[in-house]
């Protein structure tokens, strides 16, 4: 009698330690995967509206990019027929899957980073001294947001980022960025080995702060 209680007490607290141990791994709360640093992309401008959803399964629309309308590639997902992009909103930037041929290859010229601390970006390349000058402030990119970047001379980047009225380009610190696709060659600034030239426009014009008109004016 007395070893039969004892099995049945040894099996009552074995149920009792499994149990403990599942209710605690069950508690354990499940945390969303993070891509950050398999980030591959650029800056891309659609070729016509693209729908936005929430998920590749394509069930909930939650936005669109318009035609000539700049966006940042994130992640790609050639395979499956999807990008997983960043674009601006009047509330701020969204994140999104697009249906899109599959014609992103590797070896891209430009890149996606991370802003690493609160950074001024510049209408142009901004040095005290020197050829460049001081140019007028575009805003602010803060810590932790993706930009995509477009070029590099010395420790200075043309980015271009997301704002509450649309996409702007602008030079800042390459120092302030961690880029996650670096390519082997980023593109000179267009300014770097060619000094421009000054042209008479007569009327009024609006200037943008990217190529197309679906770019902040400025």
């Amino acid at each position: 009698m007395k070893i039969f209680s004892n099995v049945r007490w040894r099996f009552i607290t074995l149920c009792l330690t499994v149990t403990t141990l599942f209710t605690a791994i069950m508690g354990v709360p499940a945390y969303a995967i993070d891509f950050s640093e398999t980030f591959y992309g650029g800056q891309e401008i659609a070729g016509e509206d693209l729908s936005v959803y929430s998920s590749p399964q394509w069930t909930n629309k939650i936005g669109t990019i318009y035609k000539f309308e700049g966006y940042t590639v994130l992640l790609q997902e050639g395979p499956s027929g999807y990008l997983w992009v960043e674009y601006s909103t009047p509330s701020g930037a969204k994140r999104g899957y697009v249906k899109i041929p599959q014609d992103e290859l590797p070896g891209r010229s430009d890149g996606v980073a991370k802003v690493t601390t609160n950074s001024t970006v510049y209408y142009g390349r901004t040095d005290q001294v020197g050829k460049y000058g001081t140019y007028q402030q575009t805003g602010t990119v803060y810590a932790g947001e993706v930009v995509a970047l477009l070029a590099k001379n010395d420790n200075w980047a043309y980015v271009e980022y997301n704002t509450t009225s649309g996409r702007k380009r602008g030079y800042m610190l390459y120092s302030n960025l961690h880029v996650y696709n670096r390519p082997g060659y980023l593109p000179d600034f267009y300014n770097y080995d060619n000094e421009g030239w000054s042209e008479y426009i007569s009327g009024r014009r609006y200037v943008y702060s990217g190529p197309t008109s679906l770019y902040t004016q400025v």
